[in-house]
């Protein structure tokens, strides 16, 4: 019974997650890809971002982000890296995960479920 019962929570969830339309950008080789805990993101070859899912923080609010390198997505949270080191977030912050607009000479990100890491081009 509990083989069958998580099948269909399996299926369920399934059919949730593809539910969302996520915008073709199918001509763009060098995209980046990145999920979050209910939002999906997706890094563009222009530098441009796009999101979809889950909204309620503000994590998909990305439409004006330009000049990223790179995307990590968090539970509930979204961050860039742009093309000169700095770094950009947005979405849920209760636990100060956002809080990278002072970070510079970043060349790496990363984001789990409340925190963002950035590894410094000397290594720190």
């Amino acid at each position: 019974m509990l083989s069958v019962r998580k099948s269909l929570l399996t299926g369920l969830w399934v059919l949730f997650a593809f539910s969302f339309s996520f915008p073709c950008v199918c001509e763009s080789a060098g995209m980046q890809v990145a999920a979050g805990g209910s939002h999906t993101v997706g890094l563009k070859d222009d530098g441009t971002v796009i999101a979809v899912g889950d909204n309620m923080f503000g994590q998909c609010d990305v439409s004006s982000w330009t000049g990223i390198t790179q995307i990590a997505a968090g539970q509930a949270h979204t961050v860039g890296l742009k093309q000169d080191g700095t770094v950009v977030a947005t979405g849920w912050n209760s636990l100060g995960q956002c809080d990278v607009s002072s970070w510079t000479g970043i060349t790496q990100i990363a984001a789990g479920q409340a925190h963002t890491v950035g590894l410094k081009q000397d290594g720190t």
